[in-house]
């Protein structure tokens, strides 16, 4: 069940293909495009580290997101303020909330989600991330496939006081154009939504 998450799934494709590099002795270098996205591969590397650092907190959502698949609106209330069980969470969306990049085996996966502060404003940070459905097979996964998947990656940040999508939207997103310009990625920010309202549900109710 794990097996299926990004975080660690991530981990155990990339530990595979850099396995399979070093028996094949293969240089380290790659094309200038391969390289450009090894800084963003460094940053969900270094997320998924204070993800575990921060006690693992997933919230799998995707049986939920499921009910979802094919419905191009939802309207979901961003809140003022999300309170996050944790210094950083996965939520993980799956291939069954339907979020395939087009033309492409690529889908949006899910998002880490982190408090942060951003022009001295707090607030949640997103960093979404894609997976696509061959990273099971890790024999057949070559390192430059995971750095092109993996190397798409969106970050948004939405300071608190405003609802989420407003903050998302009034700041922009950063990251992979291909991703950003994709249909997918306008509905992944409503699942976030969906989402986060579903964490804060949860917190709340711990508290009691």
């Amino acid at each position: 069940m794990s097996q299926k998450l990004h975080p660690y799934r991530f981990d155990a494709a990339r530990r595979a293909a850099w396995g399979r590099r070093r028996e094949a002795r293969l240089p380290d270098s790659y094309p200038e495009s391969i390289l450009k996205r090894q800084d963003l591969v460094r940053e969900v590397r270094d997320l998924i580290c204070d993800w575990r650092q921060a006690g693992e907190v997933i919230f799998d959502m995707e049986a939920r997101l499921e009910e979802y698949a094919g419905v191009e609106s939802i309207e979901v209330d961003g809140g003022p303020k999300i309170t996050i069980p944790a210094a950083v969470l996965y939520v993980h969306f799956g291939e069954g909330a339907a979020l395939h990049i087009e033309d492409d085996d690529a889908f949006i996966d899910g998002m880490y989600v982190r408090e942060a502060v951003e022009d001295g404003k707090i607030g949640l940070e997103f960093t979404f991330v894609c997976n696509e459905s061959a990273w099971d097979r890790f024999d057949v996964i070559s390192e430059t496939k995971i750095l092109n998947t993996v190397g798409r990656v969106v970050n948004a940040f939405a300071p608190f006081g405003a609802s989420i999508e407003r903050g998302m939207r009034r700041l922009g997103f950063r990251g992979c154009m291909s991703v950003i310009d994709d249909p997918a990625f306008e509905l992944a920010i409503q699942r976030s939504l969906l989402c986060m309202k579903e964490v804060c549900i949860s917190v709340q109710t711990r508290r009691r």
